[in-house]
């Protein structure tokens, strides 16, 4: 089981045993009461997983996270990268992921939230927040 907190990376992985490069590899997240909540990335509602080596397949072109809460990530190995026929010789894969804020720091998730948004619009950005007993009671952001 993979755990994350809610301002992380959503980063998905799969080997192949056999070491295979040239596989197309489809990943969805769904709840544990199976509802797809996969978010659409290029028009599709899956997310496309990329032979990095030796058989290492990840979504290193998709950044997104997701809210907190229990998920099934399904992975499907398809023929080729055009995904036109699942592979017979690999079956769905299934991992259980966990999005927790359980010791979370209320401040730093703040910063993480002001450098995603740094990095997205390209220009530097003042945060002030308030915080009381892990509680946000007032943010502005402001660009520079």
């Amino acid at each position: 089981m993979k755990t994350f907190k809610p301002t992380d990376r959503f980063a998905i992985s799969l080997t192949l045993p056999d070491g295979e490069t040239d596989k197309g590899i489809k990943a969805f997240i769904y709840t544990l009461d199976g509802v797809n909540v996969t978010p659409i990335i290029n028009g599709n509602q899956f997310i496309p997983l990329v032979h990095v080596a030796n058989g290492l397949y990840m979504n290193t072109g998709t950044n997104f996270t997701m809210p907190v809460g229990n998920y099934v990530v399904q992975a499907i190995v398809y023929n080729n990268v055009n995904y036109d026929t699942l592979d017979v010789d690999y079956g769905a894969t299934d991992d259980d992921v966990v999005v927790t804020s359980e010791g979370a720091n209320l401040e730093q998730v703040i910063l993480d939230i002001r450098d995603t948004l740094k990095m997205l619009i390209g220009t530097d950005i003042e945060v002030e927040f308030n915080a009381q007993d892990d509680t946000l009671l007032d943010v502005e952001i402001t660009a520079n």
